[in-house]
């Protein structure tokens, strides 16, 4: 370590390894003490076409400011494949999440790296998503989410030309996002919300196939119920 012109003064160097441990998707959440400068290297192991998310949560002062704004980076959320490249990743403020499609079988690396040297707590959290199916114009889905980062998916069975709309209603769980997609996995329409009760724009089907409502509350927990109707 050099200084430039001849600076003087005091300074603290700490060395470390990685935290390191398995996140299983039913365990209890990992709370974790950083050291300045540590990064965690945590391991979810799925199948090619597993949906995983991984939340971050309870980010103490010292690692990021309790007031945040999106544009703020203090964090580094990425997910890497079993050989080592990255199948996503994110630069957050002060928490959030993850969520991927698993494209090969294996051990996968959660990486989380903080900056400027810092140190201090935060917590870890793997899930798979709720999944569930519900039928057009039937009985609400009452849906659960109580880990952080968890989406819900719920299918449902559409024919071309057919008017849907997704709703929402008792949402305990803050803002969430909500994905209407096709049954190629590409989404047909989008919306968020923070309101006890909400819905998608209408949306008139374009295939025969079966639809996915994904429900996203980022790293909230709470419950919402779930319908599908026509209109």
């Amino acid at each position: 370590m050099k200084t430039i012109q001849g600076r003087s003064g005091t300074l603290t160097l700490a060395s470390s390894t990685p935290i390191t441990g398995v996140l299983g998707f039913t365990d209890p959440p990992s709370t974790l003490t950083l050291r300045s400068g540590q990064d965690v290297r945590m391991t979810v192991s799925g199948n090619p076409g597993d949906w995983v998310s991984v939340g971050l949560s309870g980010v103490s002062a010292s690692l990021a400011p309790t007031t945040c704004y999106s544009w703020d980076v203090y964090l580094t959320l990425a997910i890497l494949k079993p050989d080592g490249t990255t199948v996503s990743s994110i630069g957050l403020p002060c928490g959030g999440d993850r969520d991927v499609q698993l494209p090969v079988a294996g051990m996968y690396t959660v990486l989380v790296q903080t900056i400027q040297g810092r140190s201090g707590t935060l917590t870890l959290t793997s899930s798979t998503p709720i999944w569930a199916s519900v039928a057009l114009n039937e009985t609400p889905l009452s849906i659960s989410l109580t880990r952080a980062g968890q989406d819900s998916r719920v299918t449902f069975n559409g024919v071309a030309g057919q008017q849907v709309t997704a709703r929402v209603t008792g949402n305990t769980a803050g803002c969430v996002a909500l994905t209407l997609l096709n049954p190629d996995g590409t989404s047909l329409t989008s919306g968020s919300s923070c309101a006890s009760s909400f819905n998608l724009a209408t949306q008139t089907l374009p295939s025969t196939g079966t639809y996915t409502v994904d429900a996203n509350p980022g790293i909230n927990t709470g419950t919402l119920t779930l319908s599908v109707t026509n209109p």
